[in-house]
Formats: C-alpha cells, structure tokens, sequence
C-alpha cells in the first residue's frame, strides 16, 4: 500500500511511536541435489506455540498499526503464511504481509475465520521463496490496536533455520499497511511465519558428500528462487559452463554479454531533448521479447535484454542491467527491487501492475514508462536516478493515496531529472512527488528535482519535514521544473528549506512561488 499516514488538512500525520532439520545425504549423487522439503513436513516457525501467552495487552493504544517480526532465513525455502498472537480487544480486518528488509512487500493476505484470541494463521496464495542470508519482515496490520506485546524482550528463535535479532526484534509502522520499519524499547510484537525449507542444509557427518561423483555441479542449481530466468553467467562457482546451459527453458534472454563493463554498452544516459511519453520511453518499437516469469539475480554485471517478464525481479547483485524489457505484475509487490548489495540500471523499459514499479535503493531508470501500480509509481531512495521517464494512469487500490514518486525516509543522492509525472488522471491521487522523512533518519541530501512536468494530486509537490518535525533531509533543490493544473489545494506544499528556482505553470510560464 502506498499510503501509510492519513491524510488531514493537506498532510498525511504520522502517529507516535509505540511504545532443518538437515536431511542426511548418503552416498548416492543425486542426494546432494536440492530438494523440496516433502509435503507432509511441518512448517517452522519463530516462536513456540506458548510463547506469547503471557504477553501483554495495549489496551491504550487503538490506532491503526502494521507490526512484524524481523528474521533472516539460514537456508533457501519458502514463507507459506503469517501468523499473529491475538488479543481478545484486538479486533477488526487482520492483513499478513511479508516484506524484504528494504521494504518491499513480497505478499500480503487477509485473516479469515480467526478465534478471538490466540495464534491465528493465514497462507498466500502462493508461497514466497526466501533465499538464505537474507532479512526480512513478517507483519500484520492491526486496524484497531490493542496488541499483544512484549517489552524489552531477548529471546532466540525456534526455527533452526530462521534468526531473529537480539534486540529490537519487533517493527511498526502507524497507518494502514506500511512497512514496519520502527522499533521501540526492544518489543516484540508476537508476529510469526510459515517456513518450509527447500534446500537441504550442512549437517555436520553428511558434509563430505559434497565431494561425490561428477553430478556434483547440479549443487548450483540450488537457489531454487532463481532457475531460469537468472541464467546468471557468474564467476562464482568455476563450473559456470554448465550452470549456464543449465535453465535450458531461458538461457539467452539473461545473455550476459560482458563482464564488468556490460553496463556501458548499453544505451546513453545524457538528458534527452524530446518530452518523455509513449514514444520515447518504453520498449522500443520492433523489439522481440522473450517471455518469462518473474526472478531473482544474485550475479553482478548481469545483463536482462529484451524480455517480458511476468513477475517481480528481485536484484541482490550489483552492475544489474536491464533493457528493452517489459515487466509486470498483478497488483501486488514492487516489480524492480534491490536488497543488500544489489543495484540496477534499467533502460527503455515498461513497469506497470504491481503495487510500486521500482524500489528503493541504488537503482537508476532511464526512459522507462511506469503505469497502472495499485501503490505508487516508484520508491526513491539513496544513490537513485530517474530521467526521461514517464509516470502516469496510476491504478490505486482501495484506501490508496498514490505518489508518482515517493520518499518516506532519509535519503542520499536522489536525483529526479526530466520526467514527466503526470498524476492528473489518476483518481485518490496524493501528489507527483511525495518528499517526507517519515520513518527517519534526517539526512544532508542532496535531493535534486530538475526539469520535469508535475501534475495531479492534491498538492503536486509535497515536501515536508518527517514524523511531524522529527526528521529532516537537506539540500532539497527544485529548479526549472513545469506544473499542470487541477491539483486540489495547489501546486505544492514546502515546510522545510529547499531551493526553488525557476518552476513555473506549464499552460502561461508564469512562475510559482513558495
């Protein structure tokens, strides 16, 4: 969802904080082959199934609250569903999420058929792969409050394949479905997942059959996240060879031309002259696309070209590229997103059907045409560009406020240069650009805003300190850019330093003040 502050006299208000089992490999080659876990396995969870009964109650606090757990999985597998402890006050429309730990909502479900308290449980309609090594969030959105908590809580998880941090295990968010991403006093919030291993792990005595016969390169094809369309040519493991020929069904359309300087054969990068639009951003015309579902990348200097892809693309390499390629989704989740090390570099693209089309940090978009998300347009964050691409028709989901591009914490070198934002279409619109530090910290910038068309909203430019007063980004500038008309209350709304330079009406060129 890309709202997660209620909207009230022209700002959204943030609220105060609140307070494998190894499977032995015997000496036959094709157990050392990553399998899924059999059917009937169980799948693991954090906590144990009394863990929070002696939780206690937030009887005071009734507001609008997303609360997660954060974890990070020790092997490859799968997040089956969401659970939460529930209180007998706390009532209302219960949503699971899970999210990466930059912020990306992988799925979200709703609870149906819950007791009136105790462990209550949700599944996706499809399980989420989750790769080992990385972080992420388990939530539920609490309409009405009255949680269930635990303060300054140290713990361990019961899962042997899932870790929890030792302190400040528990997130939230106030608002309708946000990313959990604030802590407070070490509490934990008793959120839990469903998590089924899909790889097997490195018990101890089965080790050595690492070793075994010839097949043993199939170990490559592990990462069960990522068969096809991550035919990542990668210098990682010295059978690549193989590993590349492997994904019969897609090997080409990852081709990897080259190495490190992969990137700089692709398409310029210096401002364009034309207004970006339908002929100037997207795939371009006569460009054959290979079809595929949606992957993740764990290789540096990848290159994507010339695919249509249904599906997220999840980038935890760096030097990603990808180009002249189409990329949508069913109106959930971010359709390009970095975690960790990863960034991307995406050229002459379409994004549209998901939640937000590209997040959230060290990503840069080069005319690329992003529509029709249920959330918001994009999520800028730190080290991002966006130039020359066109933002537009938005879709918002029921209780959405879109941004055509938001920022919702501290943020370093963001550059929004030659776009056309164009919001004056899209019904429940909140604004073209959405500047507000709300889930901190404040930051030096800088925040470059030059030489794009804004429109739409109810104020098309909205920059504004974060968590009333408490966060603030600096070296904000705005220069040389053109407003539409029809925004609800005007065409921006400041209340932190910027500079504002030569932005004027697009219709009469007169200029717009602060």
């Amino acid at each position: 969802m890309s709202s997660n502050l209620n909207w009230s006299g022209g700002r959204r208000l943030a609220r105060r904080a609140l307070g494998a089992t190894a499977v032995a490999a015997l000496a036959v080659a094709a157990a050392v082959v990553a399998q899924p876990a059999a059917a009937a396995e169980t799948p693991q969870s954090i906590w144990t199934t009394t863990a929070a009964s002696k939780a206690s109650v937030d009887l005071a606090d009734a507001s609008s609250v997303e609360l997660g757990t954060a974890f990070t999985a020790t092997a490859d597998g799968v997040v089956s569903g969401v659970k939460f402890w529930k209180t007998a006050d706390n009532k209302g429309t219960h949503v699971g999420s899970l999210w990466t730990s930059a912020g990306a909502r992988l799925s979200k479900a709703t609870f149906v058929n819950e007791t009136t308290s105790g462990w209550q449980t949700v599944k996706f309609a499809t399980p989420v792969k989750v790769t080992k090594g990385a972080s992420y969030v388990a939530s539920y959105l609490a309409p009405r409050g009255k949680y269930a908590y635990t303060q300054s809580f140290t713990g361990t998880s019961a899962s042997p394949s899932l870790t929890i941090p030792s302190t400040n295990v528990g997130r939230y968010a106030y608002g309708t479905g946000s990313f959990p991403k604030s802590t407070y006093k070490s509490t934990n919030y008793w959120v839990d997942v469903l998590f089924t291993p899909t790889t097997t792990t490195t018990a101890p005595a089965p080790a050595p059959t690492t070793t075994a016969p010839a097949p043993t390169p199939t170990a490559t094809t592990a990462p069960a996240p990522t068969p096809t369309p991550t035919a990542t040519t990668a210098p990682a493991p010295t059978p690549t060879p193989t590993a590349t020929t492997a994904p019969a069904p897609t090997p080409t359309p990852t081709a990897t031309t080259a190495p490190a300087p992969a990137p700089t054969t692709t398409p310029g990068t210096a401002v364009g002259t034309a207004r970006p639009g339908p002929t100037t951003t997207g795939v371009p015309a006569g460009t054959t696309l290979k079809a595929s579902g949606g992957f993740t990348v764990t290789t540096a200097n990848t290159v994507i070209d010339g695919m249509d892809i249904s599906g997220a693309v999840y980038i935890n390499a760096p030097g990603v590229v990808i180009k002249n390629s189409r990329i949508h989704g069913s109106g959930s989740g971010t359709g390009v997103q970095t975690s960790g090390s990863g960034s991307v570099t995406i050229f002459d693209s379409e994004i549209y059907g998901f939640e937000n089309a590209i997040g959230f940090d060290s990503w840069k978009a080069y005319r690329v045409n992003v529509h029709s998300n249920t959330g918001d347009g994009v999520k800028f964050g730190s080290d991002v560009v966006l130039q020359d691409s066109w933002i537009h028709d938005l879709k918002p989901g029921a209780g959405a406020h879109a941004d055509g591009g938001q920022v919702q914490y501290g943020v370093v070198n963001l550059v929004i240069r030659h776009n056309v934002i164009d919001l004056s279409t899209t019904s429940s619109a909140n604004a073209a650009l959405f500047i507000a530090p709300d889930l901190g910290g404040s930051t030096n910038g800088p925040v470059t805003v030059d030489n794009n068309y804004l429109a739409g909203g109810n104020y098309t430019v909205f920059c504004v300190d974060g968590n009333n007063g408490q966060y603030f980004i600096g070296n904000i500038s705005f220069t040389n850019n053109t407003f539409g008309r029809g925004a609800a209350y005007g065409p921006v709304r400041v209340n932190v330093p910027v500079t504002w330079t030569n932005n004027t009406w697009a219709d009469n060129g007169s200029a717009i003040t602060l």
